[in-house]
């Protein structure tokens, strides 16, 4: 079971205060193990201390709630910061079982980094530039202020990423993006994050399949994602998640063969782990490299 999966369910059995108490007492143990997970991926870890002030609770509406009822607890900071770390290690020790390193790393970019509940975790390295982007100008401006050590910039909702030189990062993350572009502008999208990518650097992003439409679409959405590969619910749909009804986004869904058809073009496919969403570890090939499937996707 995904770790934040089980974090969520025993924080959200208690009331916000009491969940509050327990990360306090979580927080030095989570932010060990993800500095013992960014050794393991080889990078040169810091031993720094990163404060990280709480985003305004009119951002974290906006920022991938499925539930309304999940801001009760994400408005607590050491619920919102523990469930950042939690979430980084995880993709990061998925990164580790495919044998990916990162000990000549010098760029990180998160793609869609809303309060920066991941990239500043990042901030531990040490001799790695760091960057955010995001559609909302609010929070980049926000996250600039609160994060000096990050570069952050607004990008618009179509390709390119003018502020990104092709071939110049290391690690993309892009957490529950994906889940939100239209199919219009995804193919787009993943043909920028490739260019911006160096040869053989990774795309670390998630997406809404099959597992998620079972807890939260009807049966008769369900039987269309089936049907045809993909289901788009609108904002004003009753199925549609709580931070997509504020915003006026989409939530995107995907069978696994649809994502084993949409995703690999320029990419090797490395992992794929099923979780609240779906993980994809994505390495940029080169023009004569091919992208071959991986095997459960057949």
């Amino acid at each position: 079971m995904n770790i934040n999966s089980t974090l969520k369910q025993q924080l959200y059995y208690f009331p916000p205060a009491i969940a509050q108490k327990t990360c306090q007492i979580l927080l030095p143990i989570a932010r060990h193990r993800f500095i013992h997970t960014l050794r393991l991926l080889g990078f040169i870890v810091s031993s720094k201390r990163c404060k990280s002030p709480a985003p305004p609770i009119e951002f974290l509406r906006r920022t991938a709630l499925y539930k309304k009822d999940d801001l009760n607890y994400l408005a607590v900071p050491e619920i919102h910061e523990i469930s950042g770390l939690l979430q980084l290690t995880s993709w990061c020790r998925s990164l580790y079982k495919c044998d990916v390193t990162f000990s000549r790393a010098k760029h990180i970019l998160e793609f869609g980094c809303g309060c920066a509940r991941l990239i500043k975790h990042f901030r531990y390295t040490s001799g790695v530039n760091l960057g955010g982007c995001d559609l909302d100008r609010e929070m980049v401006s926000w996250c600039q202020s609160s994060f000096p050590e990050i570069q952050f910039f607004k990008n618009n909702t179509e390709p390119p990423l003018d502020a990104v030189a092709s071939d110049s990062i290391d690690l993309i993350i892009a957490c529950s993006v994906f889940t939100h572009i239209d199919l219009r502008n995804q193919n787009e999208w993943l043909t920028e994050l490739r260019r911006v990518l160096k040869p053989c650097g990774v795309l670390l992003c998630d997406v809404l399949s099959l597992s998620q439409a079972r807890k939260n679409l009807s049966h008769s959405l369900q039987q269309e994602l089936i049907q045809f590969g993909v289901v788009t619910i609108k904002s004003d749909d009753s199925e549609s998640s709580y931070s997509s009804q504020v915003t006026g986004q989409l939530d995107v869904y995907y069978t696994p063969a649809e994502i084993n058809k949409r995703f690999v073009q320029g990419f090797t496919l490395l992992n794929f782990s099923p979780g609240d969403l779906d993980l994809l570890i994505l390495k940029k090939t080169t023009e004569d490299q091919s992208t071959s499937p991986l095997s459960w996707f057949i």
